[in-house]
Formats: C-alpha cells, structure tokens, sequence
C-alpha cells in the first residue's frame, strides 16, 4: 500500500479569505486617516480627541491582530497518515505521531452551546515545532471542528478512525 496522505483544509475557508481581504482594507484605510492627522497634527491644525492621529493608530493595530488572527486561519491544514498526524498553521508546522494522540473530546462552545470537537494530546512533541513570530505555540488540543461541520459521518473521522482504530473517540 502506498503512503496515503488525506489533508483537510479550514471548512469555511472562502469566507475566512474574504474577511482577511476586508480587514486588509480596514487597516489600510486606518493606516493612511493615521498619516493624515498626524499630519494635520503637525502642521499645528487643533483636532478633538476623536479625530487625533493616536484613536486612528489604535484602530490600526486593533485591525493589525484581527487581521492576524483571521490570517492564521485560512492556513490551518490537517495531513493525516499511518504515521501521524501534520498540522499546519501560519508560521508553524507540527508533526504528532499517533503515540501522542490520547483520543477525541467533545465540549460545549461557550457562547452557543454547540459541541467542538478535538484531538487530545498526551504530551507537547517538540519534534519538528516551530514558532510563530518568536512565540511558542503551548497547544494539547487541535480544533477538529474547525475543518468539519459534522463530526458524526465525517470523512475527517473515518480518516482517523482507519489509520488509527483503537483511539478514543466521542
């Protein structure tokens, strides 16, 4: 049998692209009215605090970590095989054998209610991490709901189910 890789890519990948497009625009926008009050602040015009440069330069970085947070998603993969699992994010990519993998838990969303499912791992694999802008990534659990709708007959379940028959599952 050949090495069967299966990868599985965010659910909602499109709209996660065009949010990261909208958000890109945000900042952009923010980014230049910054420059122009700044500016204006410099040629000595009296501006309310509302319109400062620095209200408009928050607004930027606030745009700057959505757009980072919405960017990180639309990156996230999961490769699946008879050796493990590799999984992908921006700036990181991580590599757990199926040794490390302790089953899969359901918990309820906190604000919804529905139920998200994850791969539990049993200890952090440093094996082949990386960091994603000098920070470690501390994660015991991968977000399986983010990549399927329903858990239940999924194919991301089967695929896991077949390469591993004897893990825990919900």
């Amino acid at each position: 049998m050949a090495n069967e890789n299966i990868t599985f890519r965010l659910k909602h990948r499109n709209l996660a692209i065009i949010t990261v497009v909208l958000q890109s625009l945000l900042a952009l926008f923010t980014l230049i009215s910054t420059m122009a009050r700044f500016n204006a602040s410099l040629r000595g015009e009296v501006i309310d605090w509302r319109n400062s440069w620095w209200v408009t330069a928050l607004l930027f970085a606030m745009f700057i970590f959505f757009l980072m947070d919405s960017l990180r998603e639309v990156f996230l993969q999961l490769t699946i095989s008879k050796e493990g699992i590799w999984y992908y994010q921006l700036g990181s990519k991580r590599f757990i054998p199926w040794e490390q993998v302790e089953g899969v838990e359901s918990t309820r969303a906190l604000l919804t209610g529905k139920k998200q499912y994850s791969l539990i791992l049993k200890s952090e694999s440093n094996e082949d991490k990386k960091t994603f802008l000098g920070m470690k990534q501390d994660n015991q659990a991968i977000p399986l709901s983010l990549f399927v709708d329903r858990w239940l007959g999924s194919e991301l379940r089967n695929e896991i189910k077949k390469f591993n028959p004897s893990l825990p599952m919900q």
